[in-house]
């Protein structure tokens, strides 16, 4: 993936999770298969850790809303 199409989807992932605690929550449920794929994007930019470093924990930072899904950060 061009690296404007990845630095693109991941403003706008960032954008929808950023402040919708119900949202984090969701997205921290293991048993959640919706937010699966989406996961699968933390997952590739923990594997390019620390290369992607800004990314990763501008990612981090928007799934963290409320108490249980800061937890899981």
């Amino acid at each position: 993936m061009e690296d404007t199409t990845f630095c693109s989807i991941l403003d706008i992932l960032c954008n929808i999770y950023r402040g919708e605690e119900s949202l984090c929550i969701q997205f921290w449920d293991k048993e959640s298969f919706t937010d699966g794929p989406i996961r699968c994007l933390l997952y590739d930019l923990e594997g390019e850790f620390p290369f992607r470093l800004v990314e990763f924990v501008r990612f981090l930072s928007s799934l963290c809303e409320g108490a249980w899904p800061a937890k899981c950060v």
